[in-house]
């Protein structure tokens, strides 16, 4: 039986490719994410989420550009009580992975852990297991241009730039990959049935 669920699931998620590995990635995040409303720190997790799905070799070649369309508001204090601590210690590290210094404050402060038992707010730790998996997108990529953000101070926060237009970070892309960099678009991988594996072959 699973082996009949992995293949009904291999049909509708992996897609195979014939190209090298792309110079630069374009992609739409959503208005609100697994974790509600887009913050900062969602923006970058998002990117990572799609900058990782590759099966084999990665399908955006190392030092490569991400273009990503995304609305970015504050973040919501109450659901996210962490998050902006989080934010202020990601600027005193250079890697994501250095924050497990900070990993038994957030753990056991006891504002965190009150919100979290009766607040409905997610644990004081939760940030910092979203930032982990990003390392992979910061070390690889050369630039993570986010346009259309309504807080550019927290896109560069996270690592990320604020561009005003896609016009604008298209010109930026190709002042780091040359003219007509091959480009991968993946306008609706975050919408119904989206998501998925990309695997060059």
């Amino acid at each position: 039986m699973y082996e009949k669920l992995w293949a009904m699931a291999d049909k509708q998620y992996k897609v195979k490719i014939n190209a090298e590995p792309f110079d630069v990635l374009v992609v739409g995040l959503p208005s609100a994410g697994r974790y509600g409303s887009m913050g900062p720190i969602s923006v970058l997790w998002n990117l990572a989420c799609v900058q990782r799905a590759w099966s084999g070799k990665s399908f955006l070649r190392e030092g490569g550009v991400i273009i990503a369309t995304a609305s970015v508001g504050p973040t919501d204090e109450n659901r996210f009580p962490s998050y902006n601590e989080a934010l202020r210690l990601f600027k005193t590290v250079h890697l994501p992975e250095e924050l497990a210094v900070y990993e038994d404050d957030l753990l056991y402060r006891p504002e965190y852990i009150y919100a979290y038992r009766y607040k409905r707010g997610f644990h004081g730790i939760h940030p910092l297991l979203v930032y982990q998996p990003t390392q992979h997108t910061l070390e690889n990529t050369s630039e993570r241009l986010i346009v259309g953000s309504g807080d550019p101070g927290a896109i560069r926060d996270t690592q990320c730039t604020p561009v005003r237009t896609f016009d604008e970070a298209w010109r930026m892309a190709e002042k780091t990959m040359g003219r007509d960099p091959a480009t991968i678009v993946l306008p609706g991988y975050f919408g119904f049935g989206g998501g998925g594996i990309i695997i060059p072959q």
